[in-house]
């Protein structure tokens, strides 16, 4: 059960779970990345098919290694890892997962979060 918050209230969340809860969508999150270990996130991290986790090879060929969860186009890397906190606040807002009693829950918990940093 998710607590009525006041900020879903708002935004109408839960008359619109009625009808979806983001259900096969990918939501990119371009920001200072994500924390895709957060454990509100991590279930709702993006996975990128056409890669093999940590084995160091640029798999799909798309000039990003072990781009698992995205990508850092600052550092040209597979890692969008948030250290500042603000992109994976906005995930959290978006697709924070629901009824897990951790934090809160997003607008669309069950939405996929692609970081981009």
């Amino acid at each position: 059960m998710v607590i009525r918050s006041y900020a879903l209230g708002k935004v109408s969340a839960f008359s619109a779970w009625e009808l979806a809860r983001g259900d096969g969508a990918v939501v990119c999150v371009v920001d200072t990345g994500v924390d895709y270990t957060h454990p509100d996130l991590a279930p709702n991290m993006w996975v990128n098919p056409g890669e093999v986790p940590g084995n160091g090879i640029d798999d799909d060929e798309n000039g990003f290694v072990d781009d698992i969860h995205g990508i850092n186009s600052r550092t040209e890397t597979g890692d969008p890892m948030d250290v500042a906190k603000h992109g994976t606040h906005v995930a959290g807002i978006v697709a924070a997962r629901a009824n897990n009693w951790i934090f809160g829950a997003g607008v669309a918990p069950m939405a996929k979060i692609m970081a981009c940093k």
